[in-house]
């Protein structure tokens, strides 16, 4: 079976990079065969795609062209009176707008009449796009909303900026005093939050209305002298395909300008699923995954009643913030507190005094296997020719493969079977 090859992003100015016409500046990856510009969003060719020695050879081109491309993606929002009266307050699917006349300007059109209800939570009014590739819209249930409320209160957060988290700045701004700042590539926000709104793409930091939306940030980071005692986070649910490097550098870009202003540490809060642990530490060492088990309202896997999966949702929230700072309700039943550990851990995550801490990752109850030296999941089991706990029924060969050893830290082999290591013991 021929192993696929690995892909690499390089980060550089995406400023520079040709423009994908739909998301913005492109990003160049590489691989060991090819070196190529993509879109940040949609990485198939189907969005954009131009390998770089073309690129090299059309710069000029392309770079003289770049502006027209992009025009065409911002366009003009309508500026509506959201004070109208509901019968005179209708909604064009068709046409992203508002208007008073659903019948002459846009006959033949879906159009859909918006309550005071629909107005406060657009992101329940407006049909949810359904592209796992690029823009699929997965919102957050009410009991993962009020813990998420409950966490930003016991930390005195009050300015969230949500990167791509329409539901939760709709809950905040309903359901408590935070202000919220919405940045999302979905510009059906836009006349909903005339004045609350970015169009934003962030897998290259682009702000689709340029240095209007950029200030516009600026202004919500910056503490004002009336306002010494605001305090500010980030918080980013972004599409779990994401690469994490370009989120990364987004996150990185976002906190660096906020520390110039306030000179201090941004806290962020990074909604992703627990096995893409060591994707977002390689590049955010920082960032500590917490036991609690994020729902959707509106994602068959990922919710309350879905009984696919005994151990619940793989989603969890990756922050900054020390644990031992985050406290849980008092009324979530499911979740304890590990006065060893200091840190709030789901019921079944049994701490292990061998290993000294409340090993599990994916919400059943871990073992600790002597001959691993490390707590491991129920289902797996020590095979003696890899050496390794893993399935039953595994092909020994194909799993080795998959493996890093643990003396020379090259893949592709187990420790029993390392020649680096035999060559050593020799000398």
């Amino acid at each position: 079976m021929r192993e696929k090859e690995s892909v690499e992003v390089i980060l550089n100015d995406f400023e520079t990079n040709p423009k994908c016409p739909k998301h913005g500046p492109t990003v160049l990856f590489a691989s060991k065969s090819q070196k190529y510009f993509s879109c940040s969003c949609d990485r198939s060719k189907d969005c954009f795609y131009l390998e770089y020695d073309k690129f090299l050879r059309i710069k000029d081109q392309i770079e003289s062209g770049n502006e027209t491309e992009t025009s065409k993606n911002e366009g003009t929002i309508k500026e509506f009176d959201l004070r109208k009266d509901p019968d005179q307050r209708f909604f064009c699917i068709t046409c992203d707008e508002f208007t008073v006349d659903s019948q002459k300007s846009h006959k033949s059109h879906q159009v859909k009449k918006v309550s005071d209800d629909n107005l406060q939570n657009p992101s329940l009014f407006l049909p949810q796009l359904n592209n796992d590739k690029v823009n699929a819209q997965y919102f957050f249930d009410n009991t993962t909303l009020g813990f998420i409320d409950s966490v930003l209160d016991s930390l005195q957060l009050d300015h969230v900026i949500c990167i791509g988290a329409p539901r939760l700045h709709d809950y905040l701004r309903n359901k408590s005093s935070k202000k919220s700042l919405l940045l999302d590539i979905d510009k059906r926000f836009q006349p909903f939050y005339p004045e609350e709104f970015c169009h934003y793409n962030m897998f290259n930091n682009y702000f689709f209305n340029g240095k209007k939306d950029e200030d516009k940030l600026e202004q919500f980071l910056k503490n004002s002298n009336k306002d010494e005692k605001s305090h500010h986070c980030l918080f980013t649910d972004p599409p779990f395909a994401a690469r994490t490097e370009l989120l990364t550098h987004t996150i990185r870009t976002i906190s660096s300008l906020y520390f110039r202003m306030n000179h201090k540490l941004l806290p962020v809060f990074w909604i992703f699923p627990y096995f893409n642990e060591c994707h977002i530490k390689k590049y955010m060492p920082e960032m500590e995954m917490l036991d609690y088990q994020v729902t959707y309202m509106n994602h068959h896997a990922f919710n309350n009643e879905y009984k696919g999966r005994k151990e619940g949702s793989v989603v969890r929230i990756f922050t900054n913030i020390p644990q031992n700072l985050i406290k849980y309700p008092t009324s979530m039943t499911d979740y304890r507190f590990c006065k060893p550990c200091n840190r709030f851990v789901s019921k079944s995550n049994l701490h292990c005094n061998i290993c000294k801490i409340c090993p599990s990752k994916n919400g059943a109850t871990y073992r600790h296997c002597k001959l691993c030296r490390k707590c491991m999941k129920p289902n797996y089991k020590h095979c003696s020719t890899c050496d390794r706990c893993t399935v039953t029924n595994h092909d020994c060969k194909e799993f080795q493969m998959h493996q890093e050893c643990r003396k020379c830290h090259v893949k592709g082999h187990v420790e029993k079977y390392c020649k680096s290591a035999k060559k050593l013991n020799k000398k």
